[in-house]
């Protein structure tokens, strides 16, 4: 049963794909690649939309979507009956669904065509999951400057999630001898601003609202799977969420599966994850 976290949405899912046809071999993300190659498999992975937020009265609620892939690899030259008779056992079974707490849409079913020594038909199943927390009080106008902004966000991620969890950060424009040489999980994490447009204005004071996002990147050791980056989604999710904080509100935290990834700075390889947090503040004058 879903519980609000992305660990939990991820892992209700996956546990529901692999009871639909319980014989293949699911490979997950950022898992050792250990199958057998002259068997088919399915690769499971997922598509995420940007978090969406309402406020209800006294409710805040967050819903979280996107698209479950799954890719059903079959050998070359095997025909793709048996593929296609998957694609149809997870397209009927996912087909308009509610189920511990996630709501599935229509499937899509598209061949992809070859990849590697394997034929692959895709299977795209939209889902959503919606989650309710307190609402959070107003953000009221302050005087905070850009770099105010900035200092502020690093010193909550800091303190909220780095100090808390134990990894290693990379600001902007720091020192790349950070990332650990042992190639355990780090983060890369960036504040940028956008566009600042006037909100309430008045004969006696305007409100100008400047909108940003900040950006985790996550890099994980390769082939070992994606528990501990998804405990740090959550992590940044718990810390910023609706939160009002000196000024600053932010939003539905965001999740980005980016994949295998060099870090040009450390030469190792990683697998990526990319968390979004937008934000916006207010100044008056």
């Amino acid at each position: 049963m879903v519980d609000g976290s992305y660990k939990s949405l991820v892992n209700t899912i996956r546990v529901r794909h692999e009871t639909l046809i319980p014989g293949l071999r699911y490979l997950f993300d950022n898992e050792p690649d250990d199958r057998d190659e002259t068997l088919p498999y399915i690769r499971l992975t997922f598509d995420f939309d940007d978090a969406d937020d309402r406020v209800f009265g006294k409710t805040y609620r967050v819903r979280k979507s996107g698209e479950i892939i799954s890719k059903i690899h079959i050998p070359l030259e095997d025909g793709d009956e048996a593929a296609l008779q998957e694609a149809d056992s997870i397209a009927s079974a996912m087909r308009q669904t509610d189920a511990d707490g996630v709501f599935y849409g229509n499937p899509s079913v598209r061949a992809a065509g070859r990849e590697g020594a394997f034929w692959m038909i895709e299977v795209r199943t939209p889902f959503h999951s919606d989650f309710t927390y307190p609402a959070p009080a107003r953000v009221g106008g302050s005087t905070a400057t850009i770099e105010a902004v900035h200092d502020r966000i690093r010193s909550r991620f800091g303190t909220q999630v780095e100090d808390v969890m134990g990894f290693k950060v990379l600001y902007d424009n720091a020192d790349p001898s950070v990332i650990p040489v042992d190639q355990s999980l780090w983060v890369r994490f960036a504040v940028s601003t956008g566009l600042t447009q006037v909100g309430q204005q008045s004969t006696a004071v305007k409100t100008y609202r400047t909108t940003g996002h900040a950006f985790a990147m996550i890099m994980a050791k390769a082939e070992t799977g994606d528990s501990e980056t998804l405990d740090v989604v959550d992590g940044i999710d718990s810390a910023f969420r609706g939160v009002n904080d000196s000024g600053i509100r932010y939003g539905p935290v965001s999740l980005d599966v980016i994949g295998r990834a060099t870090a040009g700075e450390s030469g190792g390889t990683w697998f990526q994850h990319n968390v979004a947090v937008p934000f916006y503040f207010e100044v008056n004058s």
